[in-house]
């Protein structure tokens, strides 16, 4: 079996390299070329090796000291239920409760009034 399997395998390669034609390279169509002038113009101001390593330098002076800072940092570790608590005790209760007055059609309406009045921009001066 092995021995029929190889001039076959080599038969169907030489068949597909013999039958198949090279296709030509499509031809180049030189208007749609872009022109030199086209193309983007290089960057200025590039930074040197030196400089990059300056930067990367102080990033990693700035990390440092970011370290520091952070780990002399004290850390509350009180209750959080205490603090929230403290918070919602500063908080006017009439602010954060909900709305109990009803008005009437003829209040809203009023007061919507009231509201445009005092809304009336200030003369144009001169």
């Amino acid at each position: 079996m092995k021995h029929l399997i190889l001039p076959v395998s080599f038969m169907a390669l030489a068949g597909v390299a013999l039958s198949g034609h090279a296709q030509d390279a499509p031809a180049a169509n030189i208007n749609s070329m872009p022109k030199w002038s086209e193309f983007p113009l290089p960057p200025e101001k590039v930074p040197t090796p030196a400089e990059l390593l300056a930067k990367v330098t102080e990033t990693q002076n700035q990390r440092r000291l970011l370290r520091t800072e952070v780990r002399a940092l004290v850390w509350d570790e009180s209750d959080p239920n205490v603090f929230a608590q403290t918070a919602r005790d500063k908080i006017n209760p009439a602010l954060s409760g909900p709305v109990e007055a009803t008005y009437s059609v003829v209040e809203i309406e009023a007061l919507a009034a009231e509201l445009r009045r005092k809304a009336a921009p200030p003369p144009v001066v001169n």
